[in-house]
């Protein structure tokens, strides 16, 4: 086979919440596939709150196709293990990452001039998990290379994090809620007060089976709702088309 596999432990420096949980690290599994001399790399990325783990995507290496002779085929390669993986999209996206990133070192070139995709540069936000208003703001002041931020939420401290990070920086930033809110009308006025301050969206307020909550938010405000657990993959796109206005694609995480 292959393929070479690095388990590992992502340390974090400072505990990372959200709306679920509190962690102080992630497991990855790294996987190299070489071929014809060229190596490419791939990542999948275990969150406590997912059915995946490190032993478990080990083990199904080896039920995954590697096979090809040319382009055409392994782009059938990923079609196929895509499907293999249909449960597991933290291994899934490993699996095609690895082979896309070999495609493109055997040509000796970047993956967009690879697809034929035009290099746009987009603006990133620096995400802040659920803190201490004194926390927040070290945060952002050892981030001075960061132009926006992504702030964790739930429904119990939105006003807090909201109030407190608006008197520390005027720079843009967005909300997500990573399902914290189980009341309509609280969800409500935070969109709509959101809203009124400028933040580009609001991500995932309520369960990610409650797509009837999360289609009336959306009927009832300017704000754009986003998908972000709702939506693990594309076939899921059908679910979602009417609960939001966009989704929070994640290639590796």
């Amino acid at each position: 086979m292959p393929i070479q596999y690095y388990p590992y432990r992502l340390k974090f420096k400072t505990p990372f919440k959200i709306a679920s949980v509190e962690r102080t690290g992630t497991d990855n599994l790294y996987i190299k596939f070489t071929k014809d001399g060229f190596d490419g790399w791939g990542e999948a990325v275990f969150p406590p709150y997912i059915q995946e783990n490190q032993q478990t995507a080990i083990k199904r290496l080896a039920d995954l196709n590697w096979e090809f002779t040319d382009e055409t085929e392994l782009f059938r390669v990923i079609q196929q293990n895509q499907t293999i993986l249909k449960q597991e999209p933290s291994l899934a996206s490993a699996m095609e990452t690895s082979l896309l990133n070999w495609l493109a070192a055997s040509k000796k070139s970047s993956l967009n001039e690879v697809l034929q995709l035009d290099s746009i540069e987009k603006e990133t936000s620096y995400t802040i998990g659920i803190s201490s208003n004194k926390e927040m703001e070290e945060v952002i002041k050892n981030t001075p290379e960061a132009t926006c931020f992504k702030l964790k939420v739930d429904e119990n401290e939105i006003e807090r994090i909201v109030t407190a990070y608006t008197s520390i920086t005027s720079k843009p930033f967005v909300v997500d809620a990573n399902q914290g809110f189980t009341n309509r009308e609280k969800a409500l006025y935070w969109a709509t007060e959101l809203s009124k301050k400028g933040v580009a969206y609001f991500e995932q307020p309520f369960n990610k089976e409650d797509f009837e909550s999360h289609e009336w938010l959306k009927s009832q405000v300017n704000i754009p709702i986003v998908a972000d657990e709702s939506f693990q993959r594309i076939t899921d796109i059908e679910k979602v088309f009417k609960s939001f206005d966009g989704i929070n694609v994640k290639i590796i995480k």
